[in-house]
């Protein structure tokens, strides 16, 4: 368990990723402090938002931005691969640089190599489904970065209705 307050710091950790490991971090800080926590975030298991639901009930549970990028990086993979597909399918050339596009769709933009680079350049100048699939990632990335809550609710939505327009069936 790691406090976002002071930058992450740890402080508990248990054995194991079930509903009771994490009932025995919050058995530990007790029900008051329990009760005061505004907010959890999580990865996207079940068991954890179990035991926060029972635990720490006024306390809004997160999805924690690593696993949100995970999910949507697993939507870019995808679009790519379908794109790898039509080209190979039709025999294009162009199937073999779209699979050598992976790392530079998924990797974080700061840390990309140069050559990187250069692939979402191109795939910028073509503007095509892989270039949007990208940006849609990344602007849920920046999501995270937005301080205030209301500002980061509307922003939510507006990206909510975007990836639903987007006809890319990943997102």
């Amino acid at each position: 368990v790691a406090d976002h307050d002071r930058d992450g710091a740890v402080v508990w950790v248990g054995e194991g990723r079930s509903a009771a490991t994490l009932e025995r971090f919050y058995d530990e800080l007790g029900e008051g402090r329990a009760a005061g926590l505004q907010a959890v975030s999580m990865d996207m298991a079940g068991a954890y938002a179990k035991a926060t639901a029972a635990r720490a009930t006024r306390a809004r549970r997160c999805v924690d931005p690593f696993h949100v990028v995970k999910l949507a990086n697993e939507a870019v993979d995808a679009a790519r691969r379908w794109a790898w597909r039509r080209h190979r399918a039709s025999g294009e050339a162009l199937a073999v640089w779209i699979k050598r596009t992976r790392w530079a769709l998924v990797k974080d933009p700061a840390r990309l190599k140069f050559s990187q680079r250069l692939v979402l350049e191109q795939l910028r100048a073509e503007g095509g489904v892989l270039w949007r699939a990208w940006v849609l990632k990344e602007s849920l990335r920046d999501l995270y970065k937005i301080a205030d809550p209301k500002v980061a609710a509307e922003e939510l939505d507006l990206w909510l209705g975007w990836a639903s327009r987007c006809r890319i069936p990943s997102f």
